[in-house]
Parts: C-alpha cells; sequence; structure tokens
C-alpha cells in the first residue's frame, strides 16, 4: 500500500524529471540518481534517511565481513538515521588473476578480473555492548570429500583466535573467531548460535560485532537501486521491486537484533 501510494504522489510526477536528468550533461548521473531521485522518495518512508554514493561504512569492517580481495568497491550509501543507525551500502570487490590459455596450440597468459562479492553490508548498534571483537563466518562443504571449507574469507586474524561450540550442527555451518574467548561464549547463548544456524550458510551471511557495533555482509548478487544506464533502463525502473528488497534485508537485520531482546 505504502508503495501504491509512493507511486501515485511522487514516482509518477517526477517520470519526466527523471527523464530530463538523464538527458543532461555535466552532474554525475549516479549522484542525480540517489540524491535527487531516491532520496526523496525514501524520505517519503524513512523521514530521516540519507544517501549518496559516498558515505561513512568503515573499509576495514567491510574486510573483515567479506572475502578477501584486492579491489572494493563501495557505493550507494543509505543512513536510516533511526534509533539503531543503520547504515548499508552496496560492495562490488575483486582480484586479478593471471590464466592460461592456449590458441592455434600455443599457451598465452592472460590477466582476468575475478569477483569476490557482489551484495550489501550492514551496520547498526546493539543493544548489548560486546568485550572485544568476535567474528562469525559461513562455511560449506566439498561436494567430493565433504570436507568444511569458508572460501577466501579470512581467517584468524591478528588477536583472534577460532573456537568450536559444543554443539557439532552449529559448527558444521560456521566459524567463530574471536578476541576474548571468555566474552565469546557468553554471547553465544544457545539462542543466537540456533540463529547463526539458520541462517548464517543459507544466507551468504558474515557477522562481525565489536563493541555495540554490528556490521553483517549479505552475498546477494545484487545492487539495491542500481543506477540505470541507458534510456530503456529509466523507463524500466521498479521503485516498488527495489523498495520491497531493501525491506526484506531490514526485516532480516531487526529480526537479528531481537534475538538480544528479552
Amino acid at each position: 500500500m505504502l508503495v501504491g501510494i509512493l507511486y501515485f504522489f511522487v514516482y509518477r510526477p517526477k517520470k519526466e524529471q527523471r527523464n530530463a536528468y538523464f538527458a543532461k550533461g555535466g552532474k554525475n548521473n549516479d549522484d542525480l540518481y540517489a540524491e535527487e531521485f531516491l532520496k526523496p522518495i525514501l524520505q517519503k518512508i524513512f523521514p530521516k534517511a540519507n544517501l549518496g554514493q559516498r558515505g561513512s561504512l568503515p573499509l576495514q569492517a567491510m574486510k573483515k565481513v567479506t572475502p578477501k580481495s584486492e579491489k572494493y568497491e563501495p557505493f550507494f550509501f543509505l543512513s536510516l538515521g533511526d534509533e539503531q543507525d543503520t547504515r548499508m551500502c552496496n560492495l562490488y570487490s575483486s582480484h586479478m588473476e593471471t590464466r592460461i590459455e592456449t590458441r592455434d596450440g600455443k599457451e598465452y597468459a592472460k590477466n582476468v578480473q575475478v569477483t569476490d562479492f557482489v551484495g550489501q553490508v550492514f551496520s547498526m548498534q546493539l543493544p548489548v555492548n560486546f568485550n572485544g571483537q568476535l567474528r562469525v563466518v559461513p562455511t560449506k562443504k566439498t561436494l567430493v570429500l565433504k570436507r568444511e571449507v569458508q572460501d577466501a574469507y579470512p581467517g584468524a586474524l591478528p588477536g583472534e583466535q577460532k573456537i568450536d561450540v559444543e554443539d557439532i550442527q552449529h559448527n558444521e555451518n560456521f566459524n567463530i573467531y574471536c578476541s576474548d574467548e571468555l566474552s565469546a561464549r557468553k554471547f553465544l547463548s544457545p539462542r543466537v548460535l540456533t540463529w547463526f544456524d539458520e541462517h548464517i550458510s543459507q544466507n551468504g551471511l558474515c557477522v562481525y560485532l565489536e563493541g555495540n557495533k554490528l556490521y553483517i555482509s549479505l552475498y546477494t548478487d545484487n545492487f539495491i537501486f542500481p543506477t540505470p544506464q541507458t534510456p530503456e533502463e529509466v523507463d524500466g525502473l521498479s521503485i516498488e521491486k527495489e523498495y520491497k528488497e531493501l525491506r526484506k534485508q531490514l526485516d532480516f537485520l531487526l529480526n537479528f537484533t531481537k534475538v538480544f531482546q528479552s
């Protein structure tokens, strides 16, 4: 219903203006789309929301919740201005590899760009405070030997140690790294572990907690509110679809914070 209201009172009246934006030269289309089109619409839903192509999510935190990479390209930063100080951005990361190709019986070296992460990174304040830092990294089993692997996500970082929990099922879905084992085991209540077990591997999700600041990455293989690049993409814009995707992810995060509420 809310999306329908936005369509009739905000989206449709702006169609001609939006087409004019993309017909202009000069100002960056990404900035135009975020600041002059999306921002007024999102502020109808989240009155204190702010967004742009540049933002304040720390790169070091992004590196701790995404696979190891060489190049990190965050964009489209959204701050909701809510009590939890919820923020998010799209993230694309990649690295270069040299591969050998054979053509006409000869081998040639070729540098190729390999994608490491496509999705979103979120941050928010939790109603609890953790002593030190904690990371929960998704794992999966190999098809042949059924070995547990965590792909290219960082292993134990300086000051961290890997810990196991008593339930074998939990250990098979994710790895846990922390800087303070006592605080980590106190934090990892059965309720928290159950939530991790139900969501970490299934959603390509990684969690990093430091103090009361929570960072979560979701490997969704798509971007939220991508800037249209052609007139056809402009005409095919679906704010309803993009809002539903954002709402789904925000509800997912809020569900996680309820784990810590009595």
